[in-house]
């Protein structure tokens, strides 16, 4: 184990013990074998890729080459619109980290918790059974990348004798979210034996596993680590073993002598995305049904919008939409059958947790929602948008159903805040000014400042989203300067300016007596004494808001400015 492996370790267990739960891990793994097949990858269209009401996975990389992270975040997109979860699913990339056995290309380190029944994936375990701590936020599950194999990074086309990494990575996530039994292959002094992957229990997946004969897995006793006849049995002699429901499409690989880290893990079906070989010829980077099927057994929800699903005229299916203008929603109706009782809300976030229906329609399969005419009363978040949601429900058939839509209602940008004001001195004439600008609405800013001694405004821009920390440099110290802060998107830009008065702390050269300051000071607006100095450098981070600068010359000019923080 390496040292940053032990940390991990060691991190997860304090963590976990502040709830009086350890997580515990399995490892799973997907082999190579001789004769790598060519796969013709094709992606599906983007209506299929993304989602207007997408989950979310958050990813983080351990010396991930770049080409795979653009085939991690592909993957990750369609995954993130079939997966219906609240709480967000981590997951580590690692790519030349140790793995348990070289002839794997993928190999994937589960964490699991104990539930009332069996183990849960962490993943499911927190959008499941109950949230997440602030000590909880850990990967779920760690994957890692064979370093030693010529990966192909190819979405599409024709990919050459090379294991395919995209089609890998959408094998691995399934298995990341609890996919295949836990047994395995232990060593003892007289040879390897079949046990289950934890000596005390099961795994939802487990639960799912039976024989022809109608014999459970899960009712085979757990003996821990010791040789088990009657798992052995099941595992070897069993003329077919299936998952959740007993017909050729769920038949689990099997094989004798027992494959580690591919019998009763991955299925005998050619059709599934977790056949038990990567498949020649085409194959389509999304997820089959019995691989759904499988995972919503064990707990997890996907998106139910194969059947009626709403879209919005015009949007796509990120579901981005303009906030100053009227949309249009309606349905798609796959069943083929009559919708009754249509009826219709627009709910919008007052605050990050609460929302309010601010719209009501019914007797209509379409539904019309007006500009927002008040954007400030509603929450944005983090991206600047107005998350609203929109929900349908009718009858068909006697039955209620459903469908929702999150539009993300796109603003111009806002400037929150301008803070932490600090100069440097670069030179007896020159200065630069650092502070952070707190903004939404868009991924960049565009800084600049301008000075009496110069007809130019001098421009950068700064690439760091939310909360941007900026430096303008070469200010002259003699001159009084105006900062410019402009952040801009689809829907228009906004400005924000504050002044910075002359910064001259003795007589500089041969600079005009009338620009040596030999006092400043800084008043409210009632009057009150703030600061005062020689050296406005020493002025300390203020709130934000609109001060008096009175400035003493050398020259016994007095000037008193309003100054914006």
């Amino acid at each position: 184990m390496n040292l940053k492996t032990a940390i991990l370790a060691l991190s997860l267990l304090w963590a976990c013990s502040l709830r009086g739960q350890t997580p515990v891990t399995l490892t799973f793994g997907d082999p190579g074998r001789s004769g790598i097949p060519i796969v013709n990858l094709t992606m599906a269209d983007r209506s299929n890729r993304i989602s207007s009401a997408a989950g979310t996975i958050v990813p983080t990389y351990t010396n991930v080459p770049d080409s795979m992270k653009v085939c991690i975040a592909a993957v990750l997109d369609i995954w993130e619109s079939l997966l219906k979860n609240d709480e967000p699913i981590y997951l580590e990339f690692q790519y030349g980290e140790p793995m348990e056995s070289s002839a794997n290309d993928i190999e994937v380190v589960v964490q699991y918790l104990p539930s009332s029944d069996y183990y849960l994936p962490t993943s499911l375990y927190f959008n499941t059974v109950r949230k997440r701590t602030d000590t909880e936020v850990y990967p779920d599950a760690t994957i890692r990348i064979n370093p030693n194999l010529t990966w192909s990074c190819m979405l599409s086309a024709t990919v050459p004798n090379a294991p395919n990494f995209p089609y890998s990575i959408m094998r691995a996530i399934p298995i990341s979210l609890g996919f295949g039994s836990s047994l395995s292959l232990k060593q003892i002094s007289s040879g390897d034996i079949i046990t289950f992957g934890f000596s005390d229990g099961y795994t939802i997946f487990d639960s799912l596993i039976f024989n022809e004969q109608g014999t459970r897995l899960t009712s085979i006793p757990n003996i821990g680590k010791r040789q088990n006849t009657a798992l052995e049995d099941f595992a070897l002699n069993s003329a077919n073993i299936y998952a959740k429901t007993q017909d050729a499409d769920h038949h689990l690989y099997q094989s004798d002598p027992f494959i580690p880290y591919v019998s009763l893990i991955y299925l005998d079906n050619p059709a599934s995305l977790m056949h038990y070989e990567k498949i020649d010829g085409s194959q389509n980077l999304q997820v089959d049904d019995v691989t759904k099927e499988l995972l919503q057994a064990i707990g997890w929800t996907f998106r139910e919008n194969y059947q009626i699903y709403i879209y919005g005229e015009g949007l796509d299916g990120n579901g981005y939409a303009s906030a100053y203008e009227a949309h249009t929603f309606g349905l798609t109706n796959l069943t083929g059958k009559t919708i009754t009782n249509p009826s219709w809300s627009l709910s919008l976030p007052l605050t990050e947790n609460t929302s309010a229906t601010v719209i009501q329609s019914s007797g209509s399969l379409t539904f019309t929602v007006p500009a927002i005419s008040n954007p400030s009363q509603y929450y944005r978040n983090i991206n600047g948008d107005v998350y609203a949601t929109i929900k349908f429900t009718g009858i068909i058939d006697g039955e209620e159903v459903s469908a929702t839509y999150r539009m993300s209602y796109r603003l111009e940008p806002m400037i929150k805040s301008v803070d932490n004001i600090v100069k440097e001195i670069v030179s007896d004439r020159l200065y630069n000014v650092y502070f952070t600008v707190e903004y939404v609405g868009s991924d960049h800013l565009k800084v600049g400042f301008g000075q009496p001694n110069s007809s130019v405004i001098v421009n950068s821009f700064v690439y760091e989203s939310y909360l941007a920390h900026c430096c303008l440099t070469n200010l002259s110290r003699a001159y009084e300067a105006t900062v410019y802060i402009a952040a801009s998107n689809e829907y228009g830009t906004v400005e924000y300016e504050f002044e910075l008065p002359s910064y001259v702390q003795t007589h500089i050269g041969n600079l005009s007596e009338d620009y040596t300051v030999i006092n400043q000071a800084l008043y409210d607006l009632k009057g009150r004494l703030i600061w005062q100095s020689s050296d406005f450098l020493s002025l300390s981070p203020l709130p934000q808001g609109v001060y008096v600068l009175r400035s003493e010359y050398k020259s016994g000019k007095i000037t008193s400015k309003k100054i914006d923080l």
